[in-house]
């Protein structure tokens, strides 16, 4: 909206200019696409995207990204508009910087307490994020295939407005599937939905997933 377009109209100059680094690193002045092998390195408007290699257009702000990649926004007190702490791992993304829509294979995600794995993600512009083949929890273990506890769905959908919708839900404690439903909600703001799940941590518990 107005005032995410604001924030960023706001950034200092070295955050708001695409930034792209590289060990080989080609561009092609008339069209404005770069090719960057080894160590590829860009950031934009306080994201950073690492990789093997990439396909980045320095006008339109396309790029598709191979090998290795990590995916992160940066955790700084003059971005507010960004959600911090969050960051992304797999293999391949395309997308576009300036739009905020990205496309992903297999990837690995962290955000706050939670921990999620899917084979594919798909981010709008608008902060909506569709995940098909999920495994979520707060635990940090998911990343290892290793979960104590796990949602395991075919697909779930994410909301800016804080609303989560998850179809063909299986709960694990380890690889044991102990319930299923053929659809949950919930709200991540507010509350509400036909269950509730808190994600949290504490210092007696560590990470731990509250369902009701």
């Amino acid at each position: 909206g107005e005032a995410l377009r604001g924030a960023e109209e706001s950034l200092p100059e070295n955050l708001a200019a695409l930034d792209v680094e590289a060990d080989q690193y080609e561009f092609e002045t008339d069209t404005g696409w770069a090719s960057a092998e080894g160590n590829v390195h860009m950031q934009y408007k306080g994201m950073v995207l690492e990789c093997d290699s990439a396909r980045v257009n320095t006008k339109t702000k396309e790029v598709a990204a191979r090998g290795n990649i990590y995916f992160y926004t940066l955790e700084a007190p003059d971005l507010p508009m960004l959600e911090q702490g969050v960051f992304w791992r797999g293999e391949e993304l395309t997308g576009n910087f300036e739009t905020r829509e990205f496309h992903t294979g297999k990837h690995r995600v962290a955000a706050g307490v939670w921990y999620e794995t899917g084979d594919e993600a798909i981010y709008q512009g608008s902060g909506a994020v569709v995940f098909h083949h999920v495994s979520l929890s707060t635990c940090e273990h998911l990343h290892t295939q290793h979960a104590h506890y796990s949602f395991n769905a075919r697909k779930v959908m994410y909301t800016p407005d804080g609303k989560v919708r998850v179809y063909n839900a299986v709960y694990k404690v380890g690889r044991m599937p102990l319930l299923y439903w053929p659809y949950l909600s919930w709200d991540t703001d507010k509350g509400g939905g036909n269950i509730a799940v808190r994600g949290g941590f504490s210092s007696d518990w560590g990470a731990y997933l509250r369902l009701a």
